[in-house]
């Protein structure tokens, strides 16, 4: 067998077999229980907090864990906190890393906040 035959037959059988398992996957595992889909009747935010908080969620974390939580108090208004479930105790013991990506989320906000006109 000729080795361009080869490798054209091992990336065919490579495809198929990924293809198969991907499908054959209970992919529900994919959706999550926790967010609020668009539209529901507790969609609260106004359309300028969404973007602020979208942008904000673009800050860099630790291994990408985005260990904030936000608790929504009113329009404009929320408490930013530290989730425990996202710490990384193997690779962060004192939970520096995620203060400072706490921090990083803050200076999004800000940024995000400054962008659509709104002042912090």
């Amino acid at each position: 067998m000729k080795r361009r035959n080869f490798i054209v037959i091992t990336n065919s059988a490579v495809l198929i077999a990924g293809t198969g398992h991907y499908l054959s996957t209970d992919q529900s595992n994919f959706v999550r229980n926790d967010v609020v889909s668009a539209g529901s009747e507790k969609d609260y935010l106004k359309p300028d907090e969404k973007q602020i908080l979208y942008l904000a969620s673009m800050a860099p974390s630790g291994h990408n864990t985005q260990p904030w939580f936000i608790k929504y108090i009113a329009p404009y208004s929320c408490i930013i906190g530290n989730d425990k479930k996202r710490w990384l105790r193997g690779v962060d013991p004192t939970q520096r890393e995620t203060i400072l990506s706490i921090g990083a989320f803050l200076q999004n906000l800000e940024y995000a906040a400054n962008n659509l006109g709104l002042v912090l």
